[in-house]
């Protein structure tokens, strides 16, 4: 298929780009227009899945009409990333005919219409062509090494041109509005029915131990560089809409990273996320305590059958936000918290710790000497609010 594309772009006389490891300099004047064209350059580069998500979007004359119009920054995945790491449900969902506008804002996120160089990079958030209100993140990483978003940029400058630059970055750039279509996708299809959970095989769960729910690389999103916790909502979301904010909590889920296994639990392997949604079209806000996917994967072979109780013990029966929850914490002692777990037995207990917020059963938390087996930390705070779901990260699983 690229190839094909490759073929096109011959006959118009801008095939034949120069060395895309060593580029020369661009002639004065009119010239070669292969030495000019970028995007010939990257038809006959190494990033060939690249181009053909680019055919597959049927974005190549888009990108043509682009590059007439602006210099170009083009972030292409490596090869590598997209054929061990491309999730294959995604990749499915991305090309449903139905749902190629989502697999073209996807190519276009890549790019953006202002050009970038290695040495030009600079800390900041760049709109790009997708169309998408959310925007691309340049910053350096913990290492110091050119990033976007949560990728690497392993080859600054892969391909210099006078109409663009090229980077080659290890991971997906994937949109917010991209990711909440296919969370809503996987609901939709699943959850939203109100049917018995499936049941607990070694099939369905126990192979999904090292799991995850996307293998993409998803957009750094603002508490990742220092965020206020999340606003309150505008007057139209207290509208009940149980379904669409079990959507977005579980989209937020899957946008922050590390719980993604919660994210599938809740929605293809129990029942909960229809009943968390029943709920608050009841009138009632509950609060959703998340374990992390590496506390997940710790849970033992023996709570698997009883993984929907175990989850209810997770899920408060009523709102809290993570300032609420510590000040009542500093306030009192212990904090009884009702859950949905049924009897309503070992009720959960929250105090404050060393500056946080920990959770477990009054006998967990009886004493300071407690090996915390079954007590959890809040770690990750305020990853969804919205007035009535409330959906705060916690190092373990808590165990009723």
């Amino acid at each position: 298929a690229v190839a094909a594309i490759l073929a096109i772009h011959n006959a118009r006389s801008i095939g034949a780009a120069a060395s895309v490891d060593h580029p020369p300099a661009p002639s004065s004047g009119a010239g070669n227009v292969a030495l000019k064209s970028v995007l010939a350059a990257l038809l006959e580069s190494p990033a060939t899945e690249m181009m053909e998500l680019v055919e597959q979007a049927g974005m190549l004359e888009a990108l043509e009409l682009a590059a007439d119009r602006h210099n170009l920054t083009i972030f292409a995945p490596r090869d590598e990333f997209l054929e061990l790491h491309f999730d294959a449900d995604f990749r499915r969902f991305l090309l449903l005919p139905g749902n190629v506008r989502f697999l073209q804002e996807l190519v276009m996120f890549h790019v953006l219409p202002i050009r970038i160089t290695a040495s030009q990079w600079r800390s900041g958030r760049f709109q790009s062509l997708s169309g998408s209100r959310d925007e691309v993140l340049l910053h350096w990483n913990k290492k110091q090494r050119l990033a976007v978003d949560r990728s690497t940029v392993d080859w600054p400058d892969m391909i210099v041109r006078s109409d663009g630059v090229v980077h080659r970055i290890d991971g997906l750039l994937v949109p917010k509005s991209v990711q909440d279509a296919y969370a809503a996708a996987r609901i939709s299809s699943s959850a939203v029915l109100p049917q018995a959970a499936p049941s607990l095989s070694g099939e369905s769960f126990g192979n999904k131990a090292e799991a995850k729910l996307f293998h993409v690389t998803f957009p750094v999103i603002d508490d990742l560089i220092g965020s206020a916790p999340a606003p309150a909502p505008s007057p139209s979301r207290f509208s009940a809409d149980g379904h669409g904010r079990v959507q977005d909590f579980i989209a937020a889920l899957v946008s922050i990273g590390g719980y993604g296994e919660i994210a599938d639990l809740l929605v293809n392997l129990t029942s909960l996320s229809v009943e968390i949604a029943n709920l608050v079209n009841e009138g009632h806000a509950l609060t959703v305590l998340a374990p992390g996917d590496r506390a997940v994967a710790r849970l033992a072979a023996e709570h698997l059958g009883a993984i929907e109780s175990i989850l209810a013990y997770h899920i408060v029966a009523e709102y809290q936000t993570e300032e609420s929850l510590y000040t009542l914490a500093k306030r009192h002692d212990r904090v009884v918290l009702s859950t949905l777990h049924e009897p309503p037995f070992n009720r959960l207990v929250a105090r404050e710790i060393d500056g946080t917020v920990e959770f477990g059963s009054g006998n967990d938390l009886a004493s300071s000497n407690s090996s915390r087996s079954s007590t959890g930390l809040l770690m990750d705070p305020n990853i969804y609010t919205d007035g009535r779901i409330s959906v705060q990260g916690i190092n373990a699983v808590l165990i009723p």
